[in-house]
């Protein structure tokens, strides 16, 4: 069997808005990044994060040989209900933890259903080999989880006959959580002597306790990320300038830090030192939290800062200093003759949280093709175009398919060009396109949305005989700027477009 599917990759490197000398630009340590310029980057992230009312039931009912049966219902996992008609499929994030560390579950299931289809992204937190998953989800939605797990696709009954399946297929409800709108999702699981031994009832509207749901909005921000390959410092000091106009829903301004290597340990944690510098322009009290990060951080700010650290893997510097600068450029400045070269400025008109990831490499680079010796400016892969035109672009090739199948095949291309431009790594150099997809989480992408055990044979770009290698742990594409069916096209900048 072959399936084919085609995804268009459009890699804008502007030499006009990168790389020309521009009196008006605003510049970042001398090299010619406009920090007004649209920035979109999945290393800083500014969101709204709207926390979800959820409630539901809670026992400690189990199934046979312990196991527990886990039930969400989620009501919207979009606020814009036109996008289901686009056949827009949502994605939604499922985090599922113990309760205690000390004490994981034998087996869990997890049942998932939801109004409308969804793509749900699980997260499941290693809890010791004694742990298994089996997951159950409506038939109009799939599953992606992190790690191998038996999934089932299938009808469900409706919310007033669904308890009574349950039990009667399973034995058991331990919980039962129900979500009006969400597309973040923490799921706490294991038992505990304060449960319930009453059973579970659905229609009890007790708040939740093993349910943690909201709904997070990207904000738009501008700003640029520099890749400093002549910076005399160590090349794990860090320096991040955020800027926020206001705060969103009058809360608090999270900071989260994570290092970017998702195969870190507690025995395995990044030595690096961080300077934080936080602008606000109105009062807003600041908390910094991190993950896997070891060393100094350093948090500058004029409002109160909440540190949330392990203070024996991170020390902590807090430092309260008025940023009463009326222009970036000003403040840049200023930050610059503090604290040195900065990696990253980004502003937002409003947040109330900033998901940091920290990596010492960029994912895409667009470097100096004059040869010169200026640093390199980040662009930022997206998944749609971006109003500055300045990032890489996936969008669906166009095939003909037959209506009866019109929308799978849809929501299939679409599900698969989303997934793999999360995962890929673009970097454009002086004299060649280099593509990277990781080996085995492209295999499950591809093994998810097919639904079946046939296996991803090769990849080629638009000329088939450009094929990808392959190494244990990635799959690499390369072409220069001439070969493989790439299009050279002029539109202000110069964009290369291939499939």
């Amino acid at each position: 069997m072959t399936i084919c599917f085609v995804l268009s990759l459009v890699l804008v490197c502007s030499i006009i808005m990168c790389l020309s000398v521009q009196d008006n630009a605003e510049k970042l340590h001398g090299i010619n990044c406009k920090v007004d310029e649209l920035f979109s980057s999945a290393y800083v992230t500014p969101v709204v994060d709207q926390p979800s009312e959820v409630t539901g039931c809670n026992s400690r009912d189990t199934a046979s040989g312990e196991q527990e049966i886990h039930v969400l219902s989620l009501l919207r996992a979009s606020i814009h209900s036109f996008e289901a008609r686009n056949e827009y499929i949502p994605s939604v994030s499922l985090d599922v933890r113990p309760r205690w560390k000390e004490k994981p579950p034998a087996s869990s299931v997890i049942i998932l259903l939801s109004a409308t289809p969804v793509m749900w992204q699980m997260n499941l937190h290693h809890m010791g080999n004694s742990t298994s998953f089996h997951v159950i989800v409506n038939k109009t939605s799939h599953v992606v989880p992190s790690i191998p797990v038996p999934v089932t696709r299938r009808k469900l009954p409706p919310m007033k006959r669904l308890s009574t399946w349950i039990k009667s297929h399973h034995g058991a409800v331990t919980s039962f959580s129900l979500i009006p709108v969400a597309n973040e999702i923490t799921l706490f699981i294991g038992i505990d002597t304060s449960d319930s031994a009453q059973g579970c009832n659905f229609s009890s509207q007790a708040q939740s306790v093993r349910v943690k749901a909201s709904f997070v909005q990207l904000q738009p921000a501008t700003g640029c990320s520099v890749k400093n390959p002549n910076d005399s410092r160590k090349k794990h000091n860090i320096l991040y300038v955020i800027e926020l106009n206001s705060n969103a829903l009058n809360s608090d301004v999270l900071v989260h830090l994570k290092y970017g290597n998702s195969e870190l340990t507690h025995k395995n944690i990044a030595e690096l030192n961080v300077t934080l510098v936080l602008k606000c322009h109105v009062p807003v009290e600041w908390i910094v939290e991190s993950s896997g990060i070891q060393g100094l951080l350093h948090v500058v700010a004029e409002f109160p800062v909440q540190i949330r650290t392990n203070p024996l893997l991170l020390t902590t510097i807090v430092q309260e200093k008025i940023l009463a600068f009326t222009t970036t450029s000003a403040l840049l400045s200023s930050v610059q003759n503090s604290f040195g070269l900065i990696d990253t400025y980004m502003r937002s008109s409003k947040a109330n949280r900033i998901n940091i990831i920290i990596r010492e490499k960029t994912k895409y680079t667009v470097e100096d093709i004059s040869g010169e010796s200026n640093p390199s400016v980040e662009s930022s892969m997206n998944e749609e175009k971006s109003p500055a035109g300045s990032e890489v672009n996936i969008v669906l090739g166009k095939e003909k398919i037959n209506s009866e199948n019109a929308s799978v095949k849809m929501f299939t291309e679409r599900t698969l060009s989303h997934l793999l431009a999360k995962q890929m790594s673009l970097k454009c150099s002086t004299n060649k396109i280099s593509i990277v997809f990781p080996l085995q989480e492209t295999m499950n992408i591809f093994s998810a949305i097919t639904e079946s055990n046939n296996k991803l044979t090769f990849i080629t770009l638009s000329d088939t005989n450009c094929r990808a290698k392959q190494n244990e742990t990635h799959i690499v594409l390369e072409t220069n700027w001439h070969d493989c069916g790439t299009r050279r096209v002029v539109n202000g900048g110069v964009q290369y477009c291939n499939q």
